[in-house]
């Protein structure tokens, strides 16, 4: 696992809030009352991973749409269907056709959840009150992410 666990501990606590993204102007002391969305989310884990000298930070203006739209700078595009890794990126819809990039929503590969190759996947939503792993085929029953309509990897540019 690539991940924090003391990062995933206190994240755990912290409630959805659709308003609170990574350009949101909170004072940092009050994300654990106030909570974060699944853009921030995102942003918390990469950085985590990518605060080391040389490593580029995902910019505080991207957002699910700048993730989206970014195929080769920041992020590779991956098939739908390709292998998973941690630190994949996924963008979900309620329509397999994206009219707004701004309304999808993300989750961040966490691993494998069982035997039976589940993919495990770190999100916060309103269905969930704040941050969760679940398998991907439970994010898709809801029927605002049944799409999984692209997955970004970050590239070596975040790791150069």
């Amino acid at each position: 696992m690539v991940y924090s666990r003391e990062i995933i501990q206190e994240v755990k606590k912290w409630p959805y809030n659709y308003e609170v993204g990574p350009v949101a102007e909170v004072n940092p002391e009050d994300v654990p009352v106030i909570g974060i969305n699944c853009q921030f989310l995102v942003h918390i884990f990469l950085k985590e991973l990518l605060i080391q000298p040389g490593y580029m930070a995902i910019p505080d203006y991207y957002r699910s749409k700048e993730i989206y739209e970014d195929e080769q700078s920041l992020f590779e595009k991956v098939s739908i269907g390709a292998t998973l890794r941690e630190r994949d990126v996924l963008l979900f819809h309620h329509s397999p056709q994206v009219t707004d990039a701004k309304q999808l929503h993300l989750g961040l590969v966490y691993g494998v959840l069982d035997t039976s190759g589940q993919v495990k996947v770190m999100h916060t939503s309103l269905e969930t009150a704040g941050f969760a792993i679940e398998s991907l085929d439970a994010i898709r029953q809801r029927k605002r992410n049944r799409y999984l309509v692209a997955v970004r990897r970050p590239s070596v540019k975040f790791f150069n």
